[in-house]
């Protein structure tokens, strides 16, 4: 399917239609976090930081992992816990 069947078949311009490098019209994926990426790289040092003290905040894990040379964002943080399924209750269930 050409660029001109495309354009046409969704109502948009010819020039708006882009071919992607593999050969296809479909759009790349979105909505996706796209700022983690810094941080998962040093996911075991985080993880590692995390374990010293379960019971810290964000602001004490951001602070221990800076004296290690790794910058980190407390919502970069959060993002990276989310992401892994990892809560972090500061205080114990109740029934």
């Amino acid at each position: 399917m050409g660029r001109l069947a495309v354009a046409g078949r969704f109502g948009v311009s010819v020039s708006s239609v882009i071919r992607r490098s593999n050969g296809s019209f479909e759009p790349k994926p979105q909505g996706r976090d796209t700022r983690s990426r810094h941080i998962e790289a040093h996911h075991g040092a985080v993880m590692d930081a995390f374990e010293e003290e379960r019971d810290q905040s964000l602001e004490k894990l951001e602070a221990r992992l800076a004296r290690r040379g790794i910058a980190a964002s407390n919502s970069a943080l959060s993002r990276l816990f989310q992401h892994h399924g990892i809560t972090r209750n500061k205080r114990p269930r109740t029934r």
